[in-house]
């Protein structure tokens, strides 16, 4: 604990108008107590300290509650300070909170006093403050002469008036404070109650918006920060929080997006995407909405230096990463490149070894194929550029990787070439496959980085020594032997377990269409969202209550049910639209036109479909239906068997046995039976 100076030691009461002060981020070392404290459970990694509390803190006037964390949570973790202390802020900082709600957190603190038991004053909320403008307010900033070790030598110091700051960035001098009108008994009352130190006014609270409406009002971040950006940083980024506002980070933009538009039903507006790198090589990922996406789009380099502050820490979706939101007033300071910071970090995942969906990786692969750019049809109805890539490495599996737009046209590499992948997401699509995202970076130079990175050095070394164009490979994720691939019963008995979390899975099986319900195989739909479209008017023009976008006609879509079966049992499947283009070989349009114009045509097509085994991707998920739950099936992909792979997954899978027993045939005959017990080696 930092030792007293006689000032603080002579202190006999708290801050007057302290709350209001900090709330209006006008506090400056205001000695407040503590009246309740409480800690909160939190996961480590929210603060620093690895703890937080919940706090309610007085002036003798008004109390306010409070979060904790940081230095101020690892000293009450210490017992440095306890209920009923007196303490002085010394840093802290102000979080608005979408609701409109206010919420100070206290970072860190001095203890003054830790004799005091009971509560200074007889203080009332901060909102009962606010509405009483300051009037009729019961309470006292004196600490009670039985808790103060005083001694006859020290006397006590002469007021001290310190400077109040009207805003985050401007010190301005302390304006006079004026005593309240003494009019009446109770505001005489009050007067006499005020503490000797105080003789400045009590200025009336700061406006405060209105709840709900702070649409307009930038969140302020710095409470103690000055006009420009401190020479250093003060966090790295595995240090960052939701709850600290104060940070300032040092990093290199490893990654830059494309300046891109979304669209959704509160309107529209541009986005852009960034991965920062620290010294520690520790990343984060930080996103520009609307006007902080024009005002920085064109400042910000990648591979240059800067510092950044004032952006909101918020929790990736599903994830437990954190991600920056930068905003207008976001502060962002190109600096120069010292060579501390790392261009990137790398961490690379065997192609083998690419499991975890939804997960972001690092891979390097030598490039088996190319396929030609084409045009696609996204659901938005933009047409854009696609191109895929098959990939394979020195564990002889290989993935396929899916790149977009101006990349996927402009591609560099041939088969043959080293490719090296930042950042991925690993998709589940017909097996294991990688997905380009918008912190996706890819390096062609494997040649340069070699000279870094051995892995890059040993996979160069291996493609130009290997005869791995000759060799069979096995698409990670679709290892498809008999032996991998469960049986529809199999399957069935999964999915009701894997599903009871309300998360849908991905399963694969082999099987054929035994029965297409055809009463009902297609829908109208939106040809701008694919959304179901209701009845049009009498020209047949339809407005998209999803999008709210009118066209001139519907589209027709598929939506079949079917079963698909195998030698144990079945499932009652639908089929969407892309699926059962490809099981028909024709687009639901045509074959609606086909049912209405010719039956004996539509039953042949419709037959064709029937009894062709296939390996289909299903996605199994809990579906609420009359009122009970049950499990629905999905088709999200089908495909051809491919047997050359399927065999070479079978025999690898055998090459990894060992035989440890065998039975005694069952009897002397040209047909009999004996039992293999094999293990993996």
């Amino acid at each position: 604990m930092e030792p007293l100076t006689e000032q603080e030691r002579n202190i006999t009461q708290l801050s007057y108008n302290g709350i209001p002060n900090l709330v209006n981020e006008r506090g400056n070392e205001e000695i407040v107590q503590i009246t309740e404290l409480k800690k909160l459970s939190v996961n480590v990694s929210l603060t620093t300290s690895g703890s937080a509390y919940k706090a309610i803190i007085a002036d003798g006037y008004c109390r306010l509650g409070v979060v904790m964390i940081n230095t101020a949570a690892e000293k009450l973790d210490d017992h440095i300070a306890k209920q009923f202390s007196v303490v002085k802020i010394l840093r802290y900082a102000v979080h608005q909170e979408r609701s409109g709600k206010t919420v100070v957190v206290i970072q860190d603190f001095k203890t003054i006093n830790t004799l005091v038991t009971e509560p200074i004053g007889q203080p009332i909320s901060y909102d009962d403050y606010k509405s009483s403008h300051n009037r009729n307010v019961l309470g006292s900033g004196q600490i009670p002469g039985k808790f103060l070790k005083r001694t006859p030598e020290s006397p006590r110091p002469p007021p001290q008036r310190v400077q109040q700051s009207s805003s985050i960035f401007d010190i301005r001098p302390e304006e006079p404070r004026l005593r309240p009108p003494a009019s009446s008994k109770s505001r005489g009352a009050i007067s006499e109650r005020i503490p000797e130190r105080v003789t400045a006014p009590i200025p009336a609270p700061a406006p405060v918006p209105p709840r709900g409406n702070r649409k307009n009002k930038q969140p302020v971040y710095f409470v103690d920060a000055s006009d420009s950006l401190p020479v250093e940083a003060n966090r790295f980024i595995g240090e960052l929080a939701p709850f600290d506002t104060t940070w300032v980070i040092k990093g290199r933009v490893v990654s830059k997006g494309e300046l891109r538009t979304w669209t959704n039903r509160k309107g529209s507006g541009q986005l852009f995407n960034i991965v920062i790198v620290d010294e520690r090589s520790d990343e984060i990922s930080g996103v520009f909405f609307s006007e902080a996406a024009e005002k920085f789009y064109e400042e910000i380099a990648e591979g240059d230096v800067y510092l950044f502050a004032k952006g909101q820490i918020r929790k990736e979706k599903d994830q437990e990463q954190y991600k920056i939101v930068f905003e207008i007033g976001s502060v962002i300071q190109r600096i120069e490149d010292d060579g501390t910071v790392p261009p990137a970090r790398f961490r690379f995942t065997k192609i083998e070894d690419l499991k975890d969906v939804g997960a972001l990786v690092d891979v390097i692969g030598v490039i088996r194929s190319l396929e030609e750019p084409t045009s696609v049809r996204l659901k938005s109805d933009e047409m854009k550029m696609r191109r895929n890539i098959v990939l394979i490495d020195d564990t002889r599996n290989s993935v396929e990787l899916t790149i977009w737009g101006r990349e996927a046209e402009e591609f560099p590499l041939v088969p043959g070439d080293v490719l090296i992948i930042k950042g991925a997401k690993i998709g589940d699509f017909h097996g294991r496959n990688l997905q380009k995202v918008f912190s996706t970076k890819l390096f062609y130079d494997a040649e340069r980085l070699a000279a870094f990175l051995p892995a890059i050095r040993n996979l160069i070394q291996w493609s130009k020594t290997t005869s791995w164009e000759e060799r069979p490979l096995v698409p990670v994720g679709r290892k498809t032997g008999a032996r991998l691939v469960p049986t529809i019963s199999e399957l069935l008995a999964e999915a009701e377990v894997a599903v009871a979390d309300g998360e849908p899975k991905m399963f694969k099986c082999y099987g054929w269409v035994t029965e297409i319900l055809h009463e009902r195989m297609f829908y109208p739909a939106c040809p701008h969202c694919n959304k179901k479209a209701g009845p049009g008017d009498a020209r047949g023009r339809i407005y998209c209550e999803n999008c709210g976008r009118p066209s001139e006609s519907a589209a027709t879509r598929y939506m079949v049910q079917a079963k698909v079966s195998d030698h144990t049992n079945f499932l009652k499947v639908l089929i969407m639209d892309e699926e059962a283009k490809e099981l028909f070989g024709r687009d639901a349009g045509e074959l609606e036109a086909i049912q209405t114009l010719n039956a004996a045509e539509f039953k042949t097509a419709l037959t064709e479909a029937l009894f062709r085994e296939r390996l289909w991707t299903v996605q199994a998920r809990f579906d609420e239906y009359n009122p009970h739950f049950r499990v629905k099936f999905v088709i999200k992909g089908l495909e051809a068997p491919d047997f050359v792979t399927a065999n070479a997954t079978m025999l690898e899978t055998l090459e990894n046995l060992s035989l440890i027993h065998i039975s005694e045939p069952t009897r002397q005959a040209e047909i009999s039976y004996a039992v293999f017990c094999l293990k993996k080696k």
